[in-house]
């Protein structure tokens, strides 16, 4: 049993040094402007994280409508520890959850994940025991089987935003769908493009009514 108007938004927001091309204001603006359209819609809980070569979890299921991210909270530095982040993220999400009463569970759950780059380093320097599986030789694996786990048994869905390469071979190689994975301009007008399609998809699936991103959201995107 779970709660039909109980939504968990999942935000990983890469925050390595290489992040510092954008406008890190605006970004958080954003990201706070996307929780808050959710919340008309149904109750929200976020959980929202940041990773470079450290992973840090800033919002651990505060309501909805007191989300207010700040550019502390997405600062740049650091190289790009992806896979173990989104592992990690992952994790903490879904034990967050198994630890909730039944009919408290969200009845909805929407992870988004950005990053302007693919891993440049494959752990984390505050690195736990459990990230082990995704760090070494087999890490894409297991990740992906992580993915493909939540998606098709806890049917969670999936946005994963990328930019100077190409989400969705990389998508890919994690378990994500083309149809969840898209590429967007490196500038500050493509990120916002990219956030705003990310809003529309978001309420797809408050309505039942999502399969991926189409190819309007892949050319606004593409629009910096």
């Amino acid at each position: 049993m779970v709660n039909p108007n109980k939504t968990a938004i999942i935000g990983l927001f890469d925050n390595s040094g290489s992040m510092s091309q954008f406008d890190t204001n605006e970004f958080a603006g954003s990201i706070n402007d996307i929780i808050k359209e959710q919340c008309k819609l149904s109750k929200v809980l976020f959980y929202g994280a940041t990773f470079s070569d450290k992973f840090n979890l800033f919002a651990d299921g505060i309501d909805g409508n007191n989300v207010n991210i700040t550019t502390e909270d997405l600062r740049p530095s650091g190289m790009t520890s992806l896979i173990p982040a989104f592992a990690r993220m992952i994790r903490t999400a879904g034990k967050r959850f198994s630890d909730m009463r039944e009919e408290d569970r969200p009845g909805k759950v929407i992870f988004i994940l950005l990053s302007d780059g693919e891993q440049t380093y494959n752990m984390l320097r505050n690195r736990e025991t459990d990230d082990e599986p995704y760090e070494g030789p087999g890490a894409r694996f297991n990740l992906k089987q992580l993915v493909e786990e939540h998606e098709n048994v806890w049917k969670w869905e999936f946005m994963f935003m990328g930019t100077s390469f190409d989400s969705i071979s990389v998508g890919a190689s994690m378990g994500l769908k083309k149809s969840k994975c898209l590429n967007f301009a490196t500038t500050d007008g493509g990120l916002k493009s990219a956030m705003r399609c990310v809003t529309k998809n978001m309420s797809k699936i408050q309505r039942n009514d999502y399969s991926g991103f189409d190819d309007v959201d892949r050319t606004e995107s593409m629009l910096g």
